[in-house]
């Protein structure tokens, strides 16, 4: 979900859905603000499993235009810029904070290169690890979260450790604008994915409130939900369709049911609602999903370089050449964000991937020709990838 929709939504998350919608997702009171009944900032973060971020919104600026929200744009890596920054954390030897996000990987792959004494494996390295709450059957704030070169720390720790990041993160942010934090009077908002059990979301709380948010002004909320309100709030313009007799419908008309999918990094959300006649929102069916966000793409990519380089190649290359499998990802990833539907201008089914040298020359020795050669060798290898 985008950030920009998470702020301007979950404003009126209580007044948009009917009390057995949301409120049953959140174990916290809303809206506890020392007697307000609304509060003054409203920070959402979308803590995803491929990236994060977060959007904020002031009760002035939602009271003059609701679509008007701050997003955090500072997240920066490969030479653009992203709303939001990869889920990956980085814990020094003694488990304080390091990095997280884009600085996290990097600093990561480059431990122990200018620094002999810092030995990568003392550290902890985490990331994308929001999945193991969907994927274990039970789990508690004990539950082990593995971290590279085997190391475990409880996902209590590890999630606590994540939020806090960008709950300060957020906080300088305002700091650096002149603005004072006014923590007393800031709902937060944890978006989770609408696949996961109770159990997940009870931890994602705690690991919030360890982080220092205040618990009677948080509350956890379903992501496909929070875009469904989003949704509502656009301009009529940007919600038309082509009607049965060709006219244009306005999909969130009174009596219309609205499907939302979300399509995530690490998970796919669907949520179904009806528009009341009074505009508020019900759900028709349970929201729910599975994961299979975008991070499959990049799974088949690795997978397809283990079918054409060959598994010892790559686990050489990827144990004793960090940095440039690092470079190696964020090039695919900037590659990917490119490619267009072959119904779109100037598409094209292939696009280039730069090969880093030490891979290469591994791929080489253990072949004993070059790449080009290896290609004509293989079936079908080289029509399908070519090297220059």
């Amino acid at each position: 979900m985008a950030d920009d929709g998470i702020a301007a939504g979950l404003q009126r998350i209580n007044l948009r859905f009917r009390e057995e919608t949301v409120d049953t997702v959140d174990d916290g009171p809303a809206f506890a603000f020392h007697g307000q009944a609304v509060p003054r900032l409203v920070i959402a973060i979308d803590f995803g499993t491929y990236a994060s971020g977060y959007a904020l919104q002031w009760r002035s600026d939602f009271t003059d235009d609701r679509l008007k929200i701050h997003c955090n744009t500072k997240w920066t890596a490969g030479g653009f810029c992203t709303y939001k920054t990869p889920t990956c954390l980085l814990l020094k030897p003694d488990k304080s904070i390091a990095e997280f996000g884009y600085q996290a990987e990097l600093k990561f792959s480059m431990l122990g290169a200018d620094d002999e004494n810092e030995k990568p494996e003392d550290w902890f390295f985490f990331r994308h690890f929001k999945m193991m709450l969907y994927h274990r059957e039970t789990v508690n704030d004990q539950t082990p979260v593995e971290a590279a070169h085997g190391k475990h720390l409880p996902v209590i720790d590890v999630f606590s450790k994540s939020i806090k990041y960008m709950k300060d993160h957020v906080i300088e942010h305002l700091n650096q604008s002149g603005i004072t934090y006014p923590e007393a009077e800031t709902k937060w908002v944890i978006t989770v994915p609408a696949i996961w059990n109770d159990q997940a979301k009870h931890v994602m709380r705690r690991a919030a409130e360890k982080a220092g948010i205040i618990g009677t002004n948080l509350s956890i909320a379903l992501e496909p939900e929070c875009a469904a309100i989003y949704c509502s709030q656009l301009p009529v313009n940007q919600l038309e369709i082509q009607g049965d007799s060709g006219k244009l419908k306005y999909v969130a008309a009174p009596d219309s049911t609205i499907m939302v999918v979300d399509l995530g990094g690490g998970t796919v959300d669907i949520t179904t609602v009806q528009i009341n006649k009074d505009s508020t929102m019900k759900q028709v069916h349970m929201s729910g999903g599975g994961p299979w966000g975008g991070m499959k793409v990049d799974e088949k990519f690795m997978m397809l370089l283990h079918t054409i380089i060959g598994q010892a190649v790559m686990q050489d290359f990827v144990e004793n050449n960090p940095m440039d499998e690092y470079d190696l990802k964020m090039d695919f990833e900037s590659r990917k964000r490119e490619v267009k539907h072959q119904s779109e201008p100037n598409s094209n089914e292939r696009f280039r991937i730069k090969l880093p040298q030490t891979l290469k020359e591994l791929w080489e020795k253990k072949e004993g020709k070059k790449v080009v050669d290896i290609l004509k060798s293989k079936q079908g290898g080289e029509r399908e990838c070519q090297f220059s």
